[in-house]
């Protein structure tokens, strides 16, 4: 998962973003191994209510995990995918009215699509049952 979550670092860098907010639960497990359907995964942490802090911890030793309460975007640009729903867009601009959102879903998608040797292996033991 590190090659992932270091795509996202350089899509941070790539679209000058202040942060990355990832927040579709197939990214979110694609990024992380992760399966979560509450969830917000930023450049080295995973916001997750109490139900998924403990597995989240066990299998993604290297994030930082916290209870999703605690998130806020960062002022200033955050790309974050635009297929979330319309009421988290508007929670998380009312917690953060100096945040500006921009749209990063074409980019998650096309790193998503790149599969990992794991995956393909998955993909294979799939296709063989």
């Amino acid at each position: 998962m590190a090659t992932r979550m270091e795509e996202l670092a350089r899509l941070r860098k790539r679209r000058r973003l202040d942060q990355v907010m990832v927040t579709g639960r197939y990214d979110i497990l694609a990024f992380t191994g992760i399966d979560t359907d509450n969830g917000i995964l930023t450049d080295d942490t995973l916001y997750t209510d109490f139900r998924y802090i403990p597995a989240a911890r066990r299998v993604a030793p290297e994030l930082k995990v916290l209870d999703i309460k605690r998130f806020r975007p960062a002022p200033g640009r955050v790309g974050c995918d635009f297929r979330m729903s319309h009421a988290r867009m508007l929670s998380l601009q009312k917690r953060s009215p100096k945040t500006r959102f921009a749209d990063i879903s074409k980019d998650l998608s096309a790193a998503r699509a790149v599969k990992t040797p794991s995956e393909i292996e998955r993909i294979r033991a799939a296709e063989r049952l």
